[in-house]
């Protein structure tokens, strides 16, 4: 098995062999050099099936395709409603570049020899514009983060652990801060320098354990201090439907979560009665939140409860089944 991705250099980690491309972070250099070197490292393995994730390399996809390989698009986010929150597109053109990218999408997905859907709404979305679609969840590996510190040795503290930005509710977590006495732990990479001084400059700041970005053991280590985690996502049309990796990550470490109030997440959430769903919009609401699982020996239950989940449904060990499943459909086609 081979990974072509960004790295400094070649390795086998896990039995896995590492294929480094360059390190680049400038968009324009990863839209257009990174996918010919993608394509040409790519080509020159002679795989038998060739699994991609990121919408720039549909076109290398599409063109292993030409000569003669089995391809698989993994879509994880619904892309064209991503595109209407990027703050690097002037507001003006995101609806436009929204539609064009899905006219595209659309278009060359159709070719590819299957999908792989992260969630059931993008499932339903693409069901019927290809003749293999599989929805594979990207659920925690069972026991990667799972923690023992009993509840009452835990920090007085919560925890947001992913990409900083000002569509994921950070501004109103922190702002939250104000009205309970709670500290967060606050770990992963500002978008921009822009957000980062905007909620740097909040009262509730002070309270706030910066980290940066941490690797897995760190993330582990965090959520065995804190007693809830923070998946308070803004209403944008990405997130209404989605299905957050740190939703399950926080429920595999045995915490509540403090989520936002979609259907699709309230009813994973609070018909398990593993956390409390709020209005991301009113940090008054978070904080309530904040308390009451604090405070309340019930937090300790959500908690458990969310565990329970993980062991019994949302773990990778039952959906990396489907995946071995669709290659061996590929390769026996």
């Amino acid at each position: 098995m081979f990974f072509i991705v960004q790295a400094r250099e070649k390795e086998n980690k896990d039995g896995v062999n590492i294929i480094p491309l360059r390190v680049v972070k400038n968009r324009i250099e990863r839209l257009h050099l990174l996918r010919k070197q993608a394509f040409k490292k790519a080509a020159d393995l002679d795989a038998s099936i060739y699994h991609f994730h990121d919408p720039e390399l549909i076109n290398v996809g599409l063109k292993l395709r030409r000569i003669g390989k089995k391809v698989i698009f993994d879509i994880h986010e619904d892309v064209s409603g991503q595109i209407l929150t990027k703050s690097y597109i002037p507001g003006v053109f995101r609806k436009p570049v929204s539609c064009l990218y899905s006219i595209y999408e659309r278009r060359m997905i159709k070719k590819m020899d299957a999908l792989i859907c992260a969630t059931p709404f993008i499932e339903k979305k693409y069901s019927k514009l290809n003749n293999m679609v599989v929805n594979i969840n990207n659920y925690p590996i069972l026991n990667e983060l799972v923690a023992t510190t009993d509840w009452d040795k835990r920090e007085k503290a919560v925890a947001y652990i992913g990409g900083i930005t000002e569509i994921r509710g950070v501004c109103q977590i922190v702002e939250s801060l104000e009205y309970c006495d709670t500290e967060l732990y606050l770990a992963g990479a500002f978008d921009c320098e822009k957000t980062k001084q905007k909620i740097a400059s909040l009262k509730g700041w002070k309270k706030v354990k910066y980290l940066g970005q941490v690797d897995r053991q760190k993330v582990k280590e965090i959520l065995s201090k804190v007693k809830a985690g923070m998946v308070t996502f803004l209403p944008a049309p990405n997130h209404i439907e989605s299905q957050p990796n740190k939703l399950f990550e926080y429920m595999s470490a045995g915490i509540p979560v403090i989520a936002s109030n979609f259907p699709m997440w309230k009813g994973i959430v609070e018909k398990r009665n593993l956390g409390i769903c709020v209005d991301p919009l009113k940090p008054k609401d978070i904080a309530s939140a904040i308390n009451k699982i604090i405070y309340d020996k019930n937090g300790e239950i959500m908690g458990l409860n969310g565990r329970k989940a993980i062991e019994e449904e949302f773990n990778w060990d039952r959906e990396s089944k489907k995946l071995f499943e669709l290659y061996e459909r590929m390769l026996s086609h």
